[in-house]
């Protein structure tokens, strides 16, 4: 059997966050799972629990975590019902090789989810992992008014529990993010703020929920006068575009509101033409 030891060991095992747990079957191998759990690329689910895109070293986790004994070809492991303990991990759908494996720290595992599942921009998406892994400290406040906070420097402050959860302050925070000193250098504009709830709009449109109004909105609304401008910008936009049935790329949407003169005459404070 060709296997090789890892130079590197897994960051966890089980691998950390997983949507399902399948358990092997005879016939079962890579392809049919990636058919049965919606996957392009049977690789995606390799990566997912074993962290290489090496065969051999496949080979030994086969071996020594799933337990594979057999071989249809004498040189990689196949599946079988006897395998034990058989398991073989499911990624979330939103997971991508490019995130690389989940973390053992709950919030960057949020902020990481969160910004890929609702940005089909890799580009973004590459730099958001960048900016959360290395440039930023997360600090974690019990009491903290809200569910997350990034400072416009180098902190963002999270609330334990599971209002972390709230995808709408996620999705707002990463892109204050993507605007603050972190990411490129830029200040916080009420742009990025109209844009950060137009995104949270897309998100809970394309998830059916565009009936139900999320948290953040309810905040937006009863704050100060700046932000109940910023959510009317939004409600314009979203009357004027009504394209948002799923997540929109976050380059062109900058774009688009920075030239969209009634947009930007209600982030200005000022009335319709």
């Amino acid at each position: 059997m060709l296997t090789k030891t890892p130079k590197q060991p897994l960051p966890a095992w089980p691998p950390l966050y997983p949507d399902k747990t399948h358990k092997v079957q005879d016939g079962d191998n890579w392809w049919k799972l990636a058919e049965k759990y919606g996957r392009k690329d049977p690789w995606d689910i390799i990566q997912f629990n074993f962290n290489t895109h090496t065969p051999e070293e496949v080979n030994y986790y086969l071996a020594k975590l799933v337990g594979c004994t057999r071989s249809n070809d004498g040189k990689n492991y196949s599946f079988s019902s006897s395998d034990s303990p058989g398991i073989i991990y499911i990624p979330p759908r939103t997971w991508t090789p490019a995130l690389g494996p989940y973390l053992k720290t709950d919030w960057k595992n949020h902020f990481l989810h969160t910004a890929y599942g609702t940005e089909p921009d890799d580009a973004f998406n590459l730099e958001m992992k960048e900016t959360l892994l290395n440039r930023l400290t997360f600090v974690e406040v019990p009491k903290l008014s809200v569910p997350c906070e990034y400072d416009y420097q180098n902190t963002v402050y999270v609330r334990p529990g599971r209002l972390l959860w709230n995808s709408g302050w996620l999705l707002r925070e990463c892109i204050h993010i993507a605007f603050g000193p972190a990411g490129k250098g830029r200040r916080f504009t009420p742009e990025a703020e109209a844009i950060a709830w137009i995104k949270i709009h897309a998100m809970w449109n394309s998830r059916g929920k565009y009936s139900k109004v999320p948290f953040p909105f309810e905040e937006c609304r009863q704050g100060s006068s700046q932000k109940r401008q910023i959510y009317q910008a939004a409600g314009v936009f979203r009357a004027m575009h009504n394209t948002f049935a799923g997540p929109q790329r976050f380059r062109e949407l900058v774009h688009v509101v920075r030239q969209d003169p009634d947009c930007q005459r209600r982030l200005a404070g000022r009335p319709r033409a």
